[in-house]
C-alpha cells in the first residue's frame, strides 16, 4: 500500500464581457458566470492538449456525470514526453491525474497518481490555453475580438489546521496578501475585505487587487482569516523562521486535503467513493444554487456528447 492525498480547490472561472451605457465613456465590466458557456468549457476540456518544449500536457476520459445528484465534470490529465506514442497500453502509460469539478459551486478534488503526475498548476496552465484556443477557434457569437474573455484562479482551499502546523517554527509573519479576483457566484468571507473588492470595481473598473497586512501579531487568527476566504482569494503569507531564514506559503501549500492508501494506482471509483463525504465539495451559496438551476440545460446536452 501507499498513500496519496486528494487536494480540494476553488474551480474559479468567470467569463468577461463589456456592456456600455449612454453616461459612461468607458464600458461596465460584466462577469458571466462558466455554466453560461458551458458547451465551450466542455469542448475545451475535451480536445485540450498542450505542448511546451519537450512536454506535452493532454486531457483524457472527460464527461460529465451524476454524482449524489449533482452534475460533475471529470476526467484525466496527463502529463507525457512529446517523443511517446499517444495510445497508452495501460501498463507503461505516464503520469496522470484524475480530477472532477462539482458543476453546481465550482469546488474540485484533484489527486496525483504518483509523484511526478500534473499539478493542480499544470491543470489550471491547460484548462487556460484549451479554453483559450476554443474561443478564438469558434465562430459567430464566440468570435474572438467580440468573444467574451475567460478568467481563470484555480486556488487550493486552505485549512486552518495546515495553516497553523506550517506557522510552527516560525518567528513572525512578515506580510500577508491577498489577491482577489473576479467570482463565480461565491460570497466574500465579508468585513473590510468585501467592501474593497466592491469598490474596486465600482469606483476604479478594475476586478483585481490585493490586501496587504504588514507584521500581524495574531497567527492564529490569520490562520482562521485565510482559511475563512475558502479559496475566493489568492492568499500568500510571508515570513521569518526561528532560524532567521524566510519562507512563503500560498493556498496551494496549505489546502485542506483527503489523505488514502491505494495498493497500486488511483481509480475513479475510489476517488468518488472519498470524495462524497467531504463536506467542503458540496457546500454552496444561493448564488451557485441560482446559476446552476439556470442552467442546467447546457450541462446536461453534454452528458450525451460521446465524441
Amino acid at each position: 500500500m501507499r498513500k496519496a492525498v486528494i487536494q480540494l480547490a476553488n474551480f474559479n472561472l468567470v467569463f468577461l464581457t463589456k456592456e456600455y451605457s449612454a453616461d459612461r465613456t468607458e464600458p461596465d465590466i460584466i462577469e458571466e458566470p462558466m455554466l453560461r458557456y458551458f458547451d465551450v468549457v466542455f469542448k475545451a476540456f475535451r480536445t485540450g492538449r498542450w505542448t511546451e518544449n519537450e512536454t506535452r500536457l493532454l486531457f483524457s476520459d472527460v464527461q460529465v456525470i451524476m454524482q449524489d445528484s449533482e452534475y460533475v465534470l471529470t476526467g484525466r490529465i496527463w502529463k507525457d514526453d512529446v517523443h511517446r506514442d499517444l495510445f497508452y497500453d495501460g501498463e507503461n502509460d505516464p503520469p496522470f491525474s484524475i480530477f472532477a469539478i462539482f458543476l453546481r459551486n465550482h469546488r474540485m478534488a484533484f489527486v496525483k497518481d504518483q509523484q511526478n503526475s500534473p499539478s493542480l498548476s499544470d491543470f489550471e496552465s491547460l484548462v487556460k490555453y484549451s479554453i483559450r484556443k476554443c474561443m478564438k477557434a469558434s465562430s459567430g457569437k464566440y468570435h474572438w475580438n467580440a468573444a467574451p474573455k475567460p478568467y481563470l484562479a484555480v486556488e487550493g482551499i486552505p485549512s486552518a489546521e495546515r495553516i497553523k502546523a506550517a506557522l510552527t517554527n516560525v518567528e513572525k509573519i512578515t506580510q500577508i496578501v491577498l489577491r482577489f479576483y473576479p467570482l463565480n457566484g461565491d460570497v466574500d468571507f465579508g468585513g473590510a475585505f468585501s467592501t474593497l473588492r466592491s469598490e474596486a470595481k465600482k469606483y476604479l473598473g478594475n476586478l483585481t487587487g490585493s490586501f496587504v497586512v504588514n507584521s500581524p501579531t495574531n497567527m492564529e487568527g490569520s490562520a482562521d482569516i485565510i482559511s475563512a476566504t475558502k479559496g475566493t482569494v489568492a492568499a500568500s503569507i510571508y515570513m521569518r523562521y526561528k532560524d532567521k531564514t524566510e519562507g512563503k506559503i500560498t493556498n496551494d501549500d496549505v489546502s485542506e486535503e483527503i489523505p488514502l492508501n491505494i495498493s497500486d494506482h488511483i481509480d475513479e471509483e475510489t476517488f468518488f467513493t472519498v470524495t462524497a463525504e467531504a463536506d467542503t465539495l458540496h457546500e454552496s451559496t444561493e448564488a451557485h444554487d441560482r446559476i446552476y438551476e439556470e442552467y442546467q440545460g447546457k450541462i446536461k446536452k453534454c452528458i450525451h456528447d460521446k465524441r
